[in-house]
């Protein structure tokens, strides 16, 4: 079982391709949008706003089997679904579009649109979002403390992106764990992680957050998510309904860091803020993540799989960042 855990993440980021992060201070916004600071990231006081908070929806999907799915909650869909959105990121998707998923949603005004949102992908990498929000919910329940140490097992050490395979044997705090996770996608932190945090209850608190379509599995299954349950995941990390202010700081900074892949960062203009993670195996590219623009967040998420020339889908992600960021900023 261990092995083949091994060999779905053995392709994982290098952290030698660094994109260098030319984040600064998000804009203040030109619309008066309410903010509060949270470790030191401006997040949109949605609470303050009843008329902005997202819509709960139910709606019928389709599954990547092709089989008509019963209707379930999609707690991200956008209150304002828009055309013209949805209009400018077909023009820039590759010919194989069934090979996108999309989700974006601004979370002040909850303009957004979706690609194939609701269909069952790989999310490669991405599955460390959910070891982070997790590891806080018990850090906040006095289960887990940043300090703590963990001693780095031969079944954890795991091939492809981190320094931390090397490390076997020695004791590493869950605060270096999870900076190494985000930072450089450390498969060998995210595997300690996990059994610090156990995969049940990681399980438990993705489909308590409404991520129907999300599932770790610790067999040799492959991991499933959706871009929709990504931005489901995002969407209630901005709203602080994970955890206390400080976690949810906390958090959002290890998203800002400089990370192997960006590929949402090159569809932004300079010194635009972003925390987000990226994620890729052979033939997937994903990138998801909260973009401070200056009318206000939004959350966006691109996942690519079955690709030929993996290219194509960084390429891809690239530039549904860069019209999406068009539409709701006019940058």
């Amino acid at each position: 079982m261990r092995a083949i855990l091994l060999r779905r993440l053995s392709t994982m980021e290098d952290p030698r391709n660094l994109i260098a992060d030319t984040t600064s201070g998000a804009r203040t916004s030109q619309h008066g949008w309410s903010r509060r600071w949270l470790g030191g990231l401006a997040l949109a006081a949605l609470t303050a706003h009843p008329g902005f908070a997202m819509a709960e929806g139910t709606r019928q999907v389709t599954g990547t089997g092709g089989h008509l799915a019963s209707e379930v909650p999609a707690p991200w869909l956008p209150r304002h679904p828009s055309a013209r959105l949805a209009q400018a990121v077909a023009s820039v998707l590759p010919d194989r579009a069934a090979s996108v998923a999309i989700a974006v949603v601004h979370l002040v005004d909850g303009t957004g649109m979706a690609l194939n949102a609701d269909d069952v992908v790989p999310p490669a990498s991405l599955f460390k979002l959910n070891i982070l929000t997790e590891t806080y919910r018990q850090i906040e329940r006095n289960r887990v403390n940043l300090d703590q140490m963990i001693t780095i097992m031969p079944e954890d050490a795991a091939p492809g992106a981190g320094i931390l395979q090397y490390r076997v044997g020695e004791d590493v705090s869950v605060a270096e764990a999870l900076s190494l996770m985000i930072g450089i996608s450390d498969n060998t932190a995210a595997f300690a992680l996990l059994r610090t945090i156990t995969s049940r209850k990681l399980n438990e608190w993705t489909r308590s957050l409404g991520m129907s379509r999300t599932w770790f599995y610790v067999d040799e299954r492959p991991d499933e998510t959706s871009a929709g349950d990504v931005v489901t995941m995002l969407r209630a990390l901005m709203e602080g309904t994970i955890v206390s202010p400080e976690g949810t700081g906390q958090m959002l900074e290890l998203m800002t860091q400089v990370q192997p892949s960006a590929w949402i960062r090159a569809g932004l203009p300079p010194g635009t803020r972003l925390a987000h993670k990226s994620g890729q195996l052979e033939g997937i590219r994903n990138d998801a993540g909260i973009v401070f623009g200056p009318t206000g967040p939004y959350a966006l998420a691109v996942l690519t799989h079955d690709l030929d020339d993996p290219n194509v889908g960084e390429r891809t992600i690239t530039a549904v960042t860069r019209v999406v960021h068009r539409f709701f900023t006019g940058v």
